[in-house]
Formats: C-alpha cells, structure tokens, sequence
C-alpha cells in the first residue's frame, strides 16, 4: 500500500515547509540516516559513556544531544530568515539558537515526526498545512 511508502531522500534532505512571514524551513525526518548516525556517534562518545555508565545522565546532556542531532540533521536549511533586513544563511550553530526556543522547536518536532510530511505519494503543500497549523495561522 503507496499510503506507508515514503521517499528516503524526503527524509534525509527534508522537506521545505511554509511557516509563516515569508520563512521556510527544510526539515528532515526524525530517525533518518543521517541522525541515526549522528545520535550513534555522539551517544558512544567516552563523555557520554562514562556518565552512562555512572548512572549520571541527566535529562540535560540528554537534552543537549537531541539539540545537536536537530540542528544537524533534523532543521537542515531555511530561506527567508532576516535580521534588520539581511538573509541570515542557515548553520547548524544558528539552528541551535532559534531550536532553543521552545514553540520553534516543537512546530519542527511536530513537522519531522509527521510521516505524511514524506510520503512519495504525498501531494505538494501537506507539509505547508502542517505549518500553518502548527503555527496558528
């Protein structure tokens, strides 16, 4: 059935979603490759395992974690971003800034964990709904 088949490179590259004043972002599907490998990587790091081991990882360096995995591979680019007029290019350093607000970070949540988001089937601008919803417009 075409209504479970989504598109590996949807969810890899993203999507690009309409949220509201001339601002898009591209955003990827929670548990790609991409984030899987990141979450791997960053998870077996010696810090990360010595306070695993320890019993001593607390909901921050959980936390901080899941924001670097977002802003390196969940929110993967936006267009339409300014500040006093000029383009602010996207980074994974300024995705962390604008993820560290917590309505802007749950409406990508809610965006990337959306499997209809990467349907191959799915019809141009679902994804934009989802955007205006989430966003209240």
């Amino acid at each position: 059935n075409g209504r479970f088949k989504t598109d590996n490179e949807k969810e890899t590259q993203g999507v690009e979603v309409h949220v509201g004043e001339g601002f898009y972002v591209r955003i990827a599907r929670t548990g790609n490759a991409n984030a899987k490998r990141l979450g791997q990587e960053l998870s077996s790091s010696p810090e990360f395992a010595l306070a695993r081991k320890a019993g001593a990882l607390d909901e921050k360096a959980i936390d901080k974690i899941a924001m670097e995995i977002y802003s390196r591979t969940i929110l993967v680019g936006w267009r339409g971003l300014t500040e006093n007029g000029k383009d602010i290019p996207y980074t994974p350093e300024k995705a962390k800034e604008l993820l560290a607000i917590p309505d802007f970070f749950e409406l990508v949540r809610n965006i990337a964990e959306t499997q209809e988001n990467y349907r191959k089937d799915a019809v141009e601008g679902a994804a934009d709904a989802l955007g205006k919803q989430s966003s209240g417009s």
